[in-house]
C-alpha cells in the first residue's frame, strides 16, 4: 500500500482539465430555467425542490405543482395536494434547505448544486484513481467522463441522474480504495453510497446485484467475505423498503413519473429502437475522441502483455453487471432511446469500472513521455469542442417545451391578477405536468391532450374548477372539430400573448 506522502495528487491539473472546462460549458445555462432537451422531465425535478419549500420539508411526502398526474392513484383523491412517488428524493431536499438558506429560489441554486455534487464524484474518483495509480491515468478517466456529451448536458441541470452517477462514483473510489488496502470501512462506505445512488435512481440495483452475486461465489469458494456480502444485502434490503414504499404513494397519491416500462410494440419495433440508441449512442456517450483514447488504451495494454485475467474478481463482476445491463436495455429499448439521461444510471458507471480496470492495468513505464501527452491534450481540446457543439445544439433552438415555460413565465402576473389563488384551475396546454407550473409557481390542474378522442370535457368536469388556462400555440395546432366543440362549452374571460383564460359556461 502506498505511503500517502508519497502520492503528488497534482490538484492543479484537475481543476485545469476537469473544473475550468466545467465552467466555461455552463456559463451560459448557469441561471437557466429549465430549457432545451427533456426540459419537462427537468421541470419536475425543479418542481419537487420547490414543493419542499411548500409542504414544510416533508421528506416523505414530495410535491409538485401538479395536482393530477400521468400515472393516477388507485382511486380518486378528495383533496389534492400534488404528492407525487419518485425516487429517494435527497438531492431535491437538499436544493430546497439551500434555497431556504440563500433565501430564494432561483434555479441558479439547482444548477450550481447539481455541478458541485458532480465535481465531489469526478474528485473522489481522482483521488482514488492517483492512490492505486498515479495523477496521469486519473485525468484520462474522468477526463473522458467530463467531456462526454451527455455527463455535460446534465452535469449542472435539474434530472436527479447526474447526482445518482455522481455518488456511485464515490462509491466507486471508496470500493477502489478498498481493493488496495482491504479495510472493510472502506467497503462499508463504497456500498453505503452504491446503496444510496440506487435510493436516488432504482436502476444502480442491477449494479448492488451484479456486487452480491460476486461475494455470494467468493463465499462459496473461499468461505469467507461474509461481511461484505451481508453489507451489501443490508443495502439492498434498504433499496427494497423504499421501494415498496414509493409503490404505497404511487398508488394512494399517484406519480408524475413513469413508474413502469414501456416496452416496443412487437419485434419490428425492439430492433428499430435498438437501432436508434445505438446512433445516439454514437454520437453522445461514445463519439469518436473518446472511442480512439480508450483504443489507444486497449493498444497500449496489449503491447505490455499485462495478463488482465489475474483480475479476475473484477472481471466477473464486470460480466456479470454488463448482463444485467443487457437485459435492462433490451426490456427498456424504447426508454433509453428515448431518455437520454438512463444513461448516466445503466452503461455510463459500467464504462467508468471498466476504464478503471483498463488504464491501472498498464504500467506506468509504456505510457511516459510527449507523445502521450500531447495525444491527451488533443483529446481534451477536441473533446472540448464537441462537447461545446453539442451543448449550443441542445440550448441554440427553442423547441415547444421552452415555449410554454417561457410564455407562461411573462404571463405570471396577468395569471395571478386574473384569477384568484384560492380558486383551482386547469392549465391546457402540451408536454409535461410542470413544465407552465415552475413559472407560474401555483398549484394547478393539468391537461395536455389534444386529441379529438381525449375526453377533455369529462376530466374538466371530473376535476370540478371552473377557470381553464390555455397556451393558445399549443391550442392553435389541435384539430378544429375539437377548438369549436370547445368554444361551444367556455367563454373567453381574459388573454395575453399566447395565453388565454377560458370560463365554463354555466
Amino acid at each position: 500500500m502506498k505511503e500517502v506522502k508519497s502520492i503528488k495528487y497534482n490538484y492543479h491539473w484537475f481543476v485545469l482539465f476537469i473544473i475550468l472546462p466545467s465552467v466555461f460549458l455552463h456559463s451560459y445555462d448557469i441561471t437557466l430555467v429549465p430549457f432545451g432537451e427533456h426540459a419537462w422531465a427537468q421541470s419536475d425535478h425543479y418542481a419537487l425542490a420547490l414543493g419542499f419549500l411548500d409542504n414544510n420539508f416533508d421528506f416523505f411526502h414530495p410535491q409538485t405543482f401538479a395536482l393530477n398526474h400521468q400515472f393516477p392513484s388507485k382511486s380518486p383523491i378528495v383533496n389534492p395536494q400534488g404528492i407525487t412517488s419518485v425516487d429517494f428524493p435527497l438531492l431535491h431536499f437538499i436544493v430546497a434547505l439551500l434555497m431556504k438558506g440563500l433565501g430564494t429560489d432561483a434555479p441558479f441554486v439547482y444548477r450550481i448544486t447539481t455541478l458541485i455534487w458532480s465535481w465531489a464524484g469526478l474528485l473522489s474518483l481522482y483521488r482514488a484513481i492517483t492512490f492505486i495509480k498515479d495523477y496521469k491515468i486519473a485525468l484520462v478517466i474522468t477526463s473522458l467522463i467530463a467531456l462526454q456529451p451527455i455527463f455535460v448536458y446534465y452535469q449542472d441541470g435539474f434530472h436527479v441522474s447526474i447526482a445518482a452517477f455522481s455518488t456511485f462514483l464515490i462509491g466507486l473510489s471508496f470500493l477502489i480504495y478498498y481493493h488496495k488496502s482491504h479495510s472493510i470501512k472502506l467497503f462499508y462506505l463504497g456500498i453505503t453510497f452504491i446503496t444510496l445512488a440506487t435510493l436516488m435512481r432504482f436502476t444502480h440495483i442491477i449494479c448492488l446485484l451484479a456486487l452480491a452475486l460476486l461475494f455470494f461465489v467468493l463465499i462459496i469458494k473461499y468461505k469467507k467475505w461474509y461481511s461484505q456480502l451481508g453489507s451489501i444485502i443490508v443495502g439492498g434490503i434498504l433499496v427494497i423498503a423504499y421501494f415498496g414504499y414509493n409503490i404505497y404513494l404511487q398508488q394512494t397519491y399517484g406519480s408524475v413519473f413513469l413508474n413502469k416500462p414501456v416496452l416496443s410494440d412487437g419485434l419490428a419495433d425492439e430492433l428499430k429502437n435498438l437501432l436508434i440508441l445505438v446512433r445516439n449512442y454514437t454520437l453522445k456517450f461514445l463519439p469518436i475522441f473518446h472511442f480512439s483514447l480508450i483504443s489507444v488504451g486497449l493498444f497500449l495494454l496489449k503491447k505490455s502483455k499485462v495478463n488482465i485475467s489475474k483480475s479476475k474478481n473484477i472481471l466477473f463482476f464486470s460480466i456479470v453487471y454488463g448482463l444485467g445491463l443487457l437485459v435492462f436495455t433490451l426490456v427498456m429499448a424504447w426508454s433509453l432511446k428515448t431518455h437520454n439521461y438512463y444513461a448516466l444510471d445503466t452503461w455510463m458507471p459500467w464504462l467508468v469500472l471498466n476504464l478503471v480496470l483498463l488504464f491501472t492495468s498498464i504500467p506506468s513505464k509504456i505510457y511516459q513521455g510527449k507523445r502521450y501527452r500531447n495525444l491527451y491534450l488533443v483529446f481534451i481540446f477536441l473533446s472540448f469542442i464537441y462537447s461545446g457543439y453539442s451543448q449550443y445544439k441542445n440550448y441554440y433552438k427553442s423547441g415547444e417545451t421552452d415555449s410554454i415555460i417561457q410564455d407562461f413565465t411573462k404571463a405570471k402576473t396577468f395569471i395571478e391578477d386574473v384569477i384568484d389563488k384560492r380558486e383551482p384551475y386547469i392549465i391546457l396546454c402540451g408536454y409535461g405536468y410542470n413544465t407552465p407550473l415552475i413559472a407560474t409557481k401555483t398549484k394547478a390542474f393539468r391537461i395536455h391532450h389534444y386529441d379529438l378522442d381525449y375526453p377533455i370535457e369529462k376530466e374538466i368536469e371530473f376535476h370540478s374548477p371552473k377557470i381553464l388556462v390555455v397556451h393558445d400555440f399549443n391550442f392553435k395546432e389541435s384539430n378544429p372539430r375539437m377548438i369549436e366543440q370547445f368554444k361551444k362549452n367556455h367563454i373567453l374571460f381574459a388573454r395575453t400573448q399566447n395565453i388565454s383564460i377560458w370560463k365554463i359556461k354555466k
